[in-house]
């Protein structure tokens, strides 16, 4: 059961604007449930929790010690990736946020998303990040679905800076299951989410901890890390 500010036909499983008024009354009695759990039955048992395709479009609310803000990740073309990485045939996102803007290439590969490639051009200056192999971005196989799942992943960070200054560093990255059923509420409505939680750390003992709730046919809901939360306001796609 979900409501989103924007739906243009995708999911099918988001509901059409007549049905908002009967939405806003389930969702006002959720809101006043203490469970954590989401009821038996109400969450969604087919879709991708990360569907990419061109043309879908998230839009979030960024709450962090600067204020509030937002953020837009629109889906583009399949493409190329290119330079070291050609070959292989990734989506190209780009998120438009406060301080500018950023395009990563992610790839499909059926049962999971993963990152090759950034550019950032946020800040005052321009990165361009690789991912060598890759890096995780969401595993949607069954194993790692179950609550309790915990697994580790590693890759290589190599980053070049606007002089051509090109770093590399080691990361490793601990995925965790925390609840596969949990009714979370955001801006774009009441949904039953899939909670993941993510540390990640280096060899020199820097790191950060972070935790995504994802929707089956929808995508990234929420997201909390240190000192800033994102949360859902609309999805639009065609």
């Amino acid at each position: 059961m979900r409501m989103v500010l924007e739906s243009v036909g995708h999911p099918p499983s988001v509901p059409r604007r007549s049905h908002v008024l009967a939405l806003l009354s389930v969702a006002a009695f959720l809101a006043a449930c203490a469970a954590d759990d989401a009821p038996p039955g109400e969450c969604e048992v087919s879709g991708r929790y990360l569907p990419l395709r061109p043309g879908l479009s998230w839009t979030y609310r960024v709450s962090d010690s600067a204020g509030v803000t937002e953020k837009t990740q629109t889906v583009g073309a399949l493409e190329d990736v290119g330079g070291t990485k050609a070959g292989t045939m990734a989506y190209r996102l780009t998120t438009v946020k406060a301080g500018g803007t950023v395009v990563s290439w992610q790839e499909d590969r059926g049962d999971s998303v993963r990152r090759h490639k950034e550019l950032d051009m946020a800040g005052g200056s321009q990165t361009t990040e690789l991912y060598e192999p890759s890096r995780l971005r969401l595993d949607e196989s069954a194993a790692h679905l179950v609550a309790g799942a915990s697994w580790m992943e590693s890759y290589s960070e190599i980053v070049t800076d606007a002089t051509m200054v090109t770093t590399t560093t080691a990361k490793t990255e601990q995925w965790r299951i925390e609840i596969a059923e949990e009714t979370v509420i955001v801006p774009a409505g009441t949904f039953c989410a899939l909670r993941v939680a993510r540390t990640s750390a280096t060899a020199s003992g820097g790191g950060s901890d972070k935790a995504f709730w994802f929707v089956r046919g929808l995508g990234k809901v929420k997201e909390v890390g240190t000192n800033q939360t994102e949360e859902l306001i609309s999805v639009t796609g065609n």
